[in-house]
C-alpha cells in the first residue's frame, strides 16, 4: 500500500509539473504574440514622413541653383539624384523643362521612408528578424508582370519577406508605372489591406 500510495504520489507530481511547464509555454507564447502585435501597432503608428526643416529646405534650393542638370546633388540611400532628377518633383522654370517623376527619384524617396521608419521603431536586422517595413525597387512590379512572380523569389527572400513572415510586416511598398502614371501598392499584412 505504501508503494502505491509513493507511486500515485510521484505521479501526480509529475502530472502537476507537466502541468506547470505547459502552462508556462502558453504564457510565454502568449506574452511573444502580444509583443509582436505591440511591436506592429507602433510600427503601424510611425509618420514615415515628415516636413522638411528650414536646414533641409535651404539645401533643396541651393541644389536646385546648379545649372547642370546632370550634376548629382544628394544621394538618398546611397542612390545618387542629379538636378533633373529632382526637378521632376520640385518647381522649376520652364526654361528646365518639366520632366517625367523617374525611377531613381521613386526609390530614393521610398528607401528613405522606409528607413526612417525603420529607425523610429528601432528595428535591428538580424537572423530570423523581419523588417515591419519594406520597398521594393521600381522593377519589382515589371519583373513579376513580364517574367512572373518566380522572378522575383530571391528578392524577396533578400528582404525576409518570404510568403510566411509577410504577415509580420506592417507595410510592403511596391512602386507601379504604367506607361506614364505612378501607382504606390501598399500591403499590410497587419491591416489586412492592399
Amino acid at each position: 500500500e505504501e508503494r502505491l500510495a509513493a507511486e500515485a504520489k510521484a505521479e501526480q507530481e509529475r502530472q502537476d509539473t507537466l502541468k506547470r511547464a505547459a502552462e508556462e509555454q502558453e504564457l510565454a507564447e502568449q506574452q511573444a504574440r502580444e509583443e509582436e502585435a505591440r511591436s506592429l501597432t507602433e510600427a503601424a503608428e510611425v509618420k514615415l514622413i515628415g516636413t522638411l526643416s528650414p536646414e533641409w529646405e535651404d539645401k533643396v534650393n541651393r541644389a536646385m541653383e546648379t545649372r547642370s542638370m546632370a550634376a548629382e546633388v544628394a544621394k538618398s540611400m546611397g542612390i545618387g539624384l542629379t538636378r533633373k532628377d529632382l526637378g521632376t518633383v520640385l518647381p522649376q522654370s520652364s526654361a528646365d523643362g518639366v520632366g517625367w517623376l523617374n525611377d531613381e527619384v521613386v526609390n530614393g524617396f521610398l528607401n528613405a521612408a522606409v528607413a526612417r521608419g525603420l529607425e523610429k521603431v528601432g528595428y535591428v536586422r538580424g537572423a530570423g528578424r523581419v523588417p515591419p517595413y519594406h520597398a521594393f525597387n521600381t522593377n519589382f512590379y515589371n519583373n513579376i508582370r513580364d517574367k512572373g512572380p518566380e522572378s522575383v523569389l530571391r528578392w524577396t527572400v533578400r528582404a525576409k519577406i518570404s510568403l510566411k513572415s509577410v504577415l509580420q510586416t506592417s507595410k510592403v511598398f511596391v512602386p507601379i508605372n504604367d506607361h506614364s502614371h505612378w501607382t504606390l501598392l501598399v500591403v499590410s499584412a497587419q491591416d489586412k489591406t492592399i
